[in-house]
């Protein structure tokens, strides 16, 4: 696959029942082929960001996920929460702390 091309994709796995199996193939995958990101469901966020350590390749995940029918205070929420956990173990969380005086 190009280059140019994989770098644009975003290698997707949102199905309820993704089994942690499923989604190691879905990051080696990634990691291969050297694509944009994996988006997985919140659950999986911590297991992906540690399986792509090290590589170009990014994580995202969704909120209010699949129908967005929840309110716009559950949205918040779970967008901070998400924020939160992934400032906590990404490589940039000490930058974080320090700007907002926490280290």
């Amino acid at each position: 696959m190009s280059q140019n091309v994989a770098g644009l994709i975003d290698h997707t796995l949102l199905k309820a029942d993704a089994t942690k199996e499923q989604i190691k193939v879905l990051c080696e995958e990634a990691r291969e082929y050297n694509f944009a990101s994996v988006c997985v469901n919140p659950t999986w966020v911590k297991y992906a960001s540690e399986l792509l350590e090290g590589s170009e390749v990014k994580v995202c995940t969704v909120i209010g996920f699949p129908l967005g029918a929840t309110t716009p205070e559950t949205k918040a929420f779970e967008t901070k929460r998400r924020h939160l956990q992934w400032r906590s173990r990404s490589r940039y969380g000490d930058q974080y702390r320090r700007i907002e005086g926490q280290g």
